[in-house]
């Protein structure tokens, strides 16, 4: 009876950590899909390339390109819009990563020439994690209404230092739109 407690916490502490084990890919309920492997159509895709998942799940994942001594990137630009700012700023972006090495990360969500950095840490290494970045952070930055044409995401050392770790690597699985 004592370990079902314990089985209970632990993945209750996985869940509020924001990391969870591979799934086959698909969104959960009530999401819309950004972004998924290399299958995506993009206006425009730079620093990425497709790659097997580096857990070994057969699924294919993208890869960030080392662009700088401190920088790992991700280019994702759509003409039309990845989605539009709702009009009270609810919902979430959800970026599925898995780092090695680094933790921060930088997410440009960018509308024209305007755009709203997000840094977050990625509570674990070298398993696949859910960033979670509110669009009530876009508030005053951009406007409701207004189309996200680009989503940029670097993996970066931590703040003060120049230089990645040696070995540092950046993957993404998925981008998702989640309604509050």
């Amino acid at each position: 009876m004592r370990s079902i407690p314990l089985l209970i916490t632990a993945a209750l502490l996985a869940g509020a950590l924001g990391c969870r084990s591979q799934t086959d890919g698909t969104p959960a309920a009530g999401r819309d899909l950004l972004l998924a492997d290399h299958a995506t159509k993009l206006s425009f895709r730079n620093h990425v390339k497709p790659v097997p998942d580096p857990l070994g799940s057969g699924a294919t994942v993208l890869s960030g390109e080392k662009v700088s001594k401190g920088d790992h990137q991700m280019v994702f630009a759509q003409n039309g819009g990845h989605f539009k700012v709702p009009a009270d700023y609810r919902g979430a972006l959800v970026l599925r990563v898995l780092v090695r090495q680094e933790r921060r990360v930088r997410i440009a969500i960018v509308s024209g020439e305007k755009l709203k950095s997000v840094y977050l840490e990625v509570p674990a290494e070298n398993q696949w994690c859910d960033l979670v970045v509110l669009l009530e952070g876009l508030r005053g930055k951009l406007l409701p209404g207004e189309a996200v044409n680009d989503l940029t995401l670097w993996l970066k050392p931590p703040e003060g230092v120049k230089e990645l770790k040696a070995g540092s690597e950046f993957y993404l699985e998925r981008i998702s739109l989640r309604p509050e």
